[in-house]
């Protein structure tokens, strides 16, 4: 029973910095597209769609990031002696880090590195 209780909060954090970091994202990106290329014409948002495969992509690794996040600062925090815990908090955390330089590397169009 405690298990499925201790799974329940651990779901629930990660809804809550899933949605947290969706919405960041979200408020974020528009702000780029509809106040950058008002005040900065040499940015050239005009010919950038707000919903496309590409921010619908960035969408979903913002998503799954800020549940890993949410999870993961969860189970750090704890004051559990399980090494297993921290172990999957630096790996979580180093999952993030490659999905960002996998996603930035869309942005520029390069090769990911």
């Amino acid at each position: 029973m405690e298990l499925m209780a201790e799974r329940l909060e651990s779901l629930k954090a990660g809804v809550i910095g899933s949605i947290s970091l969706g919405l960041a994202f979200l408020s974020t990106s528009l702000i780029n597209v509809l106040w950058l290329d008002k005040y900065f014409h040499l940015v050239g948002y005009n010919t950038i769609s707000i919903v496309n495969l590409h921010m619908l992509l960035s969408g979903v690794i913002a998503g799954f990031s800020g549940f890993l996040f949410g999870v993961t600062y969860r189970y750090i925090i704890r004051v559990d002696t399980n090494p297993h815990l921290k172990t999957g908090g630096i790996w979580a955390f180093g999952l993030v880090r490659g999905l960002t330089q996998i996603e930035v590397a869309w942005n520029l169009t390069l090769p990911a590195l």
